[in-house]
């Protein structure tokens, strides 16, 4: 919405107040209550504090103790700050919550049977239940931490030997570089730049 949008709705919530003390909201149009000082609807304040301290209706255009023309003034939409929660916002947020608590259930009995299926027992069959599945899938994740362990120690002197070959590379190939960089220092003199001066003609 436009700023000139939001000055003519506030026009017209303020040509529609009544004079039994009612309200109407100046950012959503919504009828407020007598003596409330903050819309039920979006939060936004009934009321302001001009200039010169007089509080005045949110949607008056003129302050009627100074005068301070307040047609002009350009009215933000701000988050509520009241603690009354909207139904159409905790409605969302359940629904939200919901979804995520079906989600992560759904990815940890996944994940659950996947771990489940390394575990020795699941020769026999997985069972049905979660908390059982989770129980069998820490006992999989053990045996294939058990198994991953037992093979480094057998493949160590393969495994170190091909540390070693790659660490050879490395340094053979650094080698190479620091020589051949060396050479173009030689053949540049040094690294210096030579100067070419042209005899004038």
């Amino acid at each position: 919405m436009s700023v000139t949008d939001q000055q003519s709705a506030a026009d017209v919530a303020s040509d529609r107040d009544n004079a039994n003390g009612e309200s109407t909201c100046g950012s959503c149009g919504t009828q407020a209550e007598a003596g409330a000082r903050v819309c039920a609807e979006c939060g936004h304040g009934l009321y302001r504090t001009c200039f010169c301290g007089w509080e005045l209706p949110a949607t008056e255009r003129t302050c009627p103790n100074c005068g301070a023309d307040w047609s002009q003034s350009m009215r933000v939409a701000r988050r509520s700050r009241t603690h009354r929660p909207r139904k159409s916002e905790a409605l969302r947020y359940a629904l939200l919550g919901v979804a995520w608590a079906l989600g992560g259930t759904v990815v940890l009995y996944l994940l659950a049977t996947l771990f489940a299926l390394a575990a020795p027992a699941a020769a026999t069959g997985l069972p049905g239940g979660l908390i059982e599945r989770l129980v069998l899938a820490g006992q999989g994740i053990a045996h294939l931490a058990g198994s991953a362990a037992a093979g480094l120690v057998r493949n160590l002197a393969v495994i170190s030997g091909g540390l070693l070959v790659v660490a050879v590379g490395a340094l053979g190939g650094l080698v190479a570089y620091l020589v051949t960089v060396g050479k173009g220092r030689r053949r540049s003199g040094g690294g210096g730049v030579r100067r070419v001066h042209r005899k004038r003609r």
